[in-house]
């Protein structure tokens, strides 16, 4: 071999090996969290490669498919901002305190809102002067802050368990200010992606100034949220 050929060949044989040698072998920088990648040598420490993209460990892939696949696969998972509306039929008494009840049919119409840590559940219920517990007499306003859960029961398909407490106002029988308690024991939820469906079978309203009457509300909610 001619002196002068061999840095030829050097540079030849250093060609060849770079060719071969993986890129994580030069130390070429990986990718990071979100990137796409096809081996899990491409990722940074600490990230694995899932679905074609570096993740963290335990983290899920995202749902395949167009938006209407991925809006349907939404979980009730972490923490999540929910808003929405109430319609409730329903039976009242109104119970002066010493004396007999009486029962009238009644109707709530309520704007509500909270946050959901996975299931369990802080919500604020406001009926802008439009609860009915008697047609034959003027709306009331209720505002009353509940917490309760969402009990899975299959699927889709929850247990809604809820207590609350608040106060009613505007339009009550003596003028006055009531206290409101809340407990809702028996219905069902069910969950289509962000939307959240709720029947109470019945929602117990129990309403007092502690010195003249109490008023009793028995409501049929029928309710639809948005989860954020």
């Amino acid at each position: 071999m001619a002196r002068g050929s061999a840095p030829i060949v050097f540079v030849a044989c250093l060609w060849a090996l770079l060719a071969v040698l993986p890129a994580s072998a030069l130390g070429e920088a990986r990718v990071g969290r979100g990137q796409p990648c096809s081996a899990g040598a491409e990722c940074r420490d600490g990230l694995a490669c899932v679905g074609g993209t570096c993740r963290a460990a335990g983290e899920a892939a995202p749902p395949q498919g167009g938006a209407r696949q991925r809006w349907a696969a939404f979980e009730l998972s972490g923490t999540h901002a929910f808003a929405g509306v109430t319609f409730a039929p329903g039976v009242t008494g109104y119970w002066p305190y010493g004396g007999g009840v009486a029962v009238d049919a009644g109707f709530l119409f309520a704007v509500r809102g909270g946050v959901l840590f996975d299931r369990t559940e802080l919500a604020l219920e406001i009926a802008p002067v439009t609860w009915l517990w008697d047609f034959d007499a003027k709306p009331m306003l209720t505002l009353n802050v509940s917490i309760g859960g969402l009990v899975q029961v299959a699927g889709h398909v929850f247990w809604p368990l809820r207590f609350g407490l608040g106060f009613a106002a505007v339009n009550s029988p003596t003028e006055d200010v009531y206290m409101e308690g809340r407990l809702d024991l028996i219905g069902l939820a069910y969950q289509y992606g962000h939307l959240l469906f709720e029947l109470s079978l019945p929602s117990v309203r129990y309403h007092t100034e502690f010195l003249q009457l109490g008023i009793w509300a028995w409501l049929f909610n029928i309710s639809v949220a948005y989860v954020i």
